[in-house]
């Protein structure tokens, strides 16, 4: 049988590490989660999955795993949150993971985030990126620098490239110094021979 979650009055919240068999809707109001809030688990949905406007769907991300929502069929994201929750963080940059598998089509995506958006993520926070990989039936989430760590990144690059452009100016520079400090001493020479 079917499963409608929230009614737009409150808050409640489709969870757990189960399979559920029929076609799920999260209504206004609504969150889904893997496992339960402020824990990470997996969550098989083997049916479609409707996400409607005003909807939720919270992920957890605990040390370096995260929640996931996996054996979807269809699933529809009509302007649903994404809410990313970070604890004890242990990543690295670069890393990945997989938050929905879905064998079928998606349609929409989270509010406010085309393929390849940036967001801030709560909790413990840092910077992430979320890519729908309909070729591959997934949506992904990366951890990626923040705007200061850009920015201090792109200074050391910048100070680094310009030290070795001074350093080789210094060894192709030509020697005139050195000539006319010659030149000088070689004049007090004979200026002292003459006085003598």
């Amino acid at each position: 049988s079917s499963v409608v979650v929230g009614d737009g009055s409150g808050t409640d919240t489709l969870g757990g590490t189960g399979t559920i068999r029929g076609a799920t809707t999260i209504q206004s109001g609504g969150r889904i989660t893997g496992g339960t809030a402020g824990g990470v688990g997996t969550l098989t949905i083997s049916n479609d999955l409707t996400m409607s406007s005003g909807s939720t769907w919270l992920v957890d991300l605990v040390g370096a795993s995260a929640d996931q929502i996996i054996g979807i069929v269809n699933l529809n994201l009509s302007g649903v949150s994404l809410a990313f929750q970070t604890q004890t963080p242990s990543w690295n940059l670069g890393d990945s993971w997989t938050i929905a598998q879905f064998s079928g089509t998606r349609t929409g995506t989270f509010a406010g985030l085309a393929n390849g958006d940036t967001f801030f993520a709560g909790g413990s926070g840092g910077q992430f990126r979320v890519n729908y990989n309909d070729s591959l039936g997934s949506i992904t989430v990366t951890a990626v620098p923040e705007p200061p760590t850009l920015i201090a990144l792109c200074l050391l690059i910048t100070g680094l490239w310009v030290g070795q452009r001074r350093i080789r100016a210094v060894r192709k520079s030509p020697t005139t110094r050195d000539d006319s400090e010659a030149a000088a001493d070689e004049s007090d020479s004979e200026f002292r021979l003459t006085t003598l």
